[in-house]
């Protein structure tokens, strides 16, 4: 009998009504036959979550929120842990949670603890009566769609930025963004900081490692010097280093970990 825990891993889109303030949704999941422990990483990819943890089998439910890591951190996942998710569109971070960005920790939290109230006010109770990733995403939706949030409160040039970042999946060059808004460079960097709580080289190098971890994925047989070129490094070199830099450790053992998952639709 195999007694591994069994990972599983999935993201979806929103619906157009919240489509300016959530980057996706996702499911992450342990199972397993016998109760036990295992390391597990989480990458930096530019995006302040909320998630709803829940392990039934030790009576466990909580609402956390997941900061702006700057690096890769481990934590230990759990048999019958599942976790239930949205990533906020960076554009967005200032204007969801009313606070500066950069100052959100990883954390368990709580509406009466200061955390965001108007958004995280009664919400675990009602993530605790999701028996379903799609009904939890439908709580998630309603919640957003309750704040109100037109998208002419977002930073139309901040937008613009992280549109072009995800298109070119991080390549690009600031001062090319900055001549697209109409702003200087210093300007931009400004405004861009306050809304995402990074700037833009920041989050580029966080999508781009987002972008180079899907491509582990979808073109596992690329070798990794065309991998480097089609991601825009100047060649493999580049690409290791940049992995070490933001993960501590190599695409090589990066894509090893990956394949041990089971992975489901991902936001491409």
């Amino acid at each position: 009998m195999d007694t591994k825990i069994s990972l599983s891993y999935r993201e979806s889109h929103p619906p157009d009504s919240i489509s300016h303030l959530v980057f996706c949704f996702f499911e992450f999941s342990a199972e397993g036959p016998i109760p036990e422990s295992i390391p597990h990483s989480v990458y930096p990819d530019g995006c302040i979550s909320l998630l709803f943890r829940r392990n039934k089998s030790i009576d466990h439910e909580m609402l956390l929120v997941r900061g702006l890591e700057p690096e890769a951190f481990e934590t230990e996942v759990h048999t019958g842990d599942s976790f239930y998710g949205v990533k906020l569109a960076p554009e967005a971070h200032s204007v969801v949670l009313r606070c500066e960005p950069s100052e959100v920790k990883t954390q368990p939290v709580d509406g009466d603890e200061g955390f965001a109230p108007h958004l995280v006010e009664g919400l675990t109770e009602k993530l605790k009566t999701a028996i379903s990733y799609e009904m939890a995403t439908r709580i998630f939706s309603q919640t957003l769609e309750g704040l109100e949030i037109p998208k002419t409160e977002i930073d139309e040039a901040v937008a613009e930025s992280v549109k072009k970042i995800y298109e070119a999946r991080g390549d690009l060059k600031i001062d090319d963004l900055g001549k697209a808004t109409g702003l200087s460079t210093r300007q931009l960097v400004r405004r861009f900081r306050a809304a995402v709580g990074l700037t833009p080289k920041q989050y580029a190098r966080m999508f781009r490692l987002r972008a180079t971890q899907i491509s582990l994925i979808e073109e596992s047989e690329l070798n990794w010097a065309n991998r480097a070129a089609a991601l825009g490094f100047s060649d493999q070199s580049h690409l290791i280093r940049e992995f070490k830099a933001l993960t501590g450790r190599s695409p090589s053992t990066i894509q090893d970990n990956i394949s041990g998952i089971d992975l489901g639709d991902l936001k491409t």
